[in-house]
């Protein structure tokens, strides 16, 4: 019986080589394709912090003006107190027995849900954050 020698040609070598170069082709492009998906996800997550943040420092300045408007309605009695708050709260705002509530919106449609607790006149602080909630969906529907 003859021993057959297995020799791998120039075709053979030429075909593993291929066979290489397409294997690493692919990866390079999947490798490729992920990073653009990941710049893009950072993007959208710097945008979508920037709308939050934005949204916080509205409602800051919200409370801000809140306060403002509290110690400038300083009253003998609670009940005229609360009358001269309700009175003077800029549109959107709305008082609650003693918790002035108000949205704000964001140009993406977020909406931070915001409410402060009045403390009794002539406290310090005036008004204390009982509600401070995001919303991304439509309508109030997804919380972050």
């Amino acid at each position: 019986m003859k021993k057959r020698e297995f020799r791998i040609g120039p075709g053979a070598a030429s075909l593993i080589l291929i066979a290489v170069v397409t294997a690493m082709s692919i990866l390079g492009l999947l490798s490729l394709m992920n990073a653009r998906t990941d710049l893009q996800m950072a993007r959208r997550s710097a945008r979508v912090a920037a709308d939050v943040a934005a949204l916080d420092a509205a409602s800051e300045e919200s409370l801000a003006r809140l306060d403002a408007i509290i110690a400038a309605c300083a009253a003998e009695n609670e009940t005229e107190f609360l009358a001269r708050v309700e009175e003077s709260l800029p549109e959107g705002m709305i008082l609650d027995g003693r918790t002035v509530l108000w949205e704000e919106t964001g140009a993406d449609g977020r909406t931070l849900e915001c409410g402060a607790q009045l403390a009794p006149a002539d406290s310090d602080p005036r008004i204390e954050w009982t509600i401070h909630r995001h919303w991304a969906g439509i309508g109030g529907e997804e919380e972050l």
